[in-house]
């Protein structure tokens, strides 16, 4: 009998065991393999474009001004 040489752990089995997927270039740990490629894809090493015209603050998201807005300048547009 062959046995298996490679055996599928899902996403979920991986992260409980203490498995996880890191970044290889910045090391930020993600408990799902789609979340690494998104951070890849759209943050890591990418300066961050959204600025804040009250205080210059940037950000990688533009939820993440419009919520630094609302909660830091209290400012709704």
């Amino acid at each position: 009998m062959k046995a298996n040489c490679c055996i599928y752990v899902s996403d979920s089995q991986r992260y409980s065991s203490g498995l996880a997927y890191p970044c290889n270039r910045c090391g930020k740990i993600y408990k799902w393999r789609e979340s690494l490629s998104l951070h890849k894809r759209m943050e890591c090493g990418i300066e961050p474009r959204f600025a804040c015209n009250i205080c210059g603050r940037k950000f990688k998201h533009k939820h993440h001004l419009m919520k630094h807005h609302k909660s830091i300048h209290k400012y709704n547009q």
